[in-house]
């Protein structure tokens, strides 16, 4: 099997890092032109994932939809769709960090509720989670990341987490706890809307008895009610919902799509931000969105350029400290205006260098690379 962005490469592992924590992509529920729809919103995410350079990236579950309207697609299609993206539409695999993802009960059909589902015309199989084992792997695993420990858990299989919490608490007890730990996992057990499929929870008490700090979730789409942040349990933990990244559909309103969120961690402290909306005219056509962070190029950006400049503009209320920016180049050798050189990467043909820059809220700042006598050394910084 040939997986591609199957492995990143990470220099040294930070105790300050950013995670961008997504949700609810739905990919494929709508057909349009031979692809899934939701392509063109997910495309606009993607960019602003790279802007934002986080250092992890989490989708909390519904990755595909089971389902297709006005057309239809193949189970491989749909998971095609998800990483590959369609022609210029993109995909996962255009997010340059890490990317983890979570089962979903959108992604496959539990076997505790076959007997109902089987019944639905869009049922593709009837092997339940097997469908995910197959096209995407483990829906049950662990990681370390430095002195961070992150558990992800599937409450859409089975009736009982004594397994996973079991499996997950002696890889903690082997491995050490470390000075932060975040569980991950689609659907909160505080709404149980839909008694017909099994909702379950991590326990609180798993979290308490290990002090998690965050909780990253998914299931609830809108822009109101349980999207949000809050605390439970003893220790607390605090939880992330972002609402849905690309659900485009009536039944909510094409407004609440488009949601992501940006958590900070430093050492054992989690931050979770204020949920942000990637345009302010989501419902519109996707190449009418106002996208509220953007990166231009001067330039063409594929190698061809000796020189270029990048303009970022921000029009979020938030400031994005560690924002990255890729020059890829005709090969030789450069300085720059601004920034930190985080990364010079080099082949026959072209010099690829990766600027961090604070970008303030509200706010435009510009890089400029020229070709220089004096090679920059990645670490440095200009303002």
């Amino acid at each position: 099997e040939l997986s591609r962005s199957a492995v990143k490469v990470v220099e040294d592992f930070p105790t300050s890092y950013t995670i961008l924590h997504l949700s609810d992509t739905h990919i494929s529920r709508h057909y349009k032109d031979g692809h899934a729809e939701e392509l063109a919103w997910f495309t606009n995410v993607v960019d602003i994932a790279n802007i934002i350079g986080p250092d992890l990236v989490f989708i909390t579950g519904d990755c595909i939809h089971e389902s297709t309207k006005n057309g239809h697609f193949t189970l491989q299609e749909k998971w095609d769709f998800f990483y590959n993206g369609f022609e210029n539409l993109q995909g996962v695999y255009a997010i340059r960090a890490p990317v983890f993802i979570v089962a979903g009960n959108h992604d496959y059909f539990q076997t505790v509720h076959n007997k109902e589902l089987d019944s639905r015309a869009h049922r593709e199989t009837n092997e339940g989670a097997a469908e995910w084992n197959e096209y995407n792997g483990l829906r049950v695993y662990h990681f370390t990341f430095g002195e961070s420990r992150f558990m992800v858990f599937d409450n859409f299989q089975g009736n009982d987490l004594t397994n996973q919490v079991d499996q997950h608490q002696d890889w903690l007890d082997e491995v050490g706890r470390g000075t932060f730990r975040a569980i991950a996992q689609h659907a909160p057990g505080r709404a149980r809307r839909d008694t017909t499929r099994a909702r379950l929870t991590v326990p609180p008490s798993f979290e308490n008895a290990n002090t998690v700090q965050l909780a990253m979730e998914g299931h609830h789409h809108l822009k109101h009610g349980n999207s949000g942040t809050g605390t439970r349990g003893i220790t607390p933990t605090v939880w992330s919902i972002p609402g849905s990244t690309s659900n485009i559909t009536n039944a909510t309103g094409l407004d609440n799509v488009g949601w992501f969120r940006v958590i900070r961690v430093d050492g054992a402290e989690v931050e979770v931000l204020p949920r942000l909306q990637y345009a302010d005219n989501v419902d519109d056509p996707p190449a009418e969105h106002n996208v509220k962070l953007r990166l231009e190029y001067l330039n063409s950006n594929d190698g061809s350029a000796a020189e270029n400049t990048a303009t970022l503009i921000n029009e979020f209320d938030q400031d994005f400290p560690r924002s990255l920016v890729r020059f890829v180049l005709s090969k030789g050798v450069y300085d720059i205006t601004s920034g930190e050189v985080v990364r010079i990467i080099e082949n026959d043909t072209v010099t690829v260098i990766d600027v961090r820059i604070t970008l303030k809220a509200n706010s435009s700042i510009g890089i400029t690379v020229t070709p220089s006598e004096v090679p920059v050394i990645p670490g440095t910084s200009k303002k």
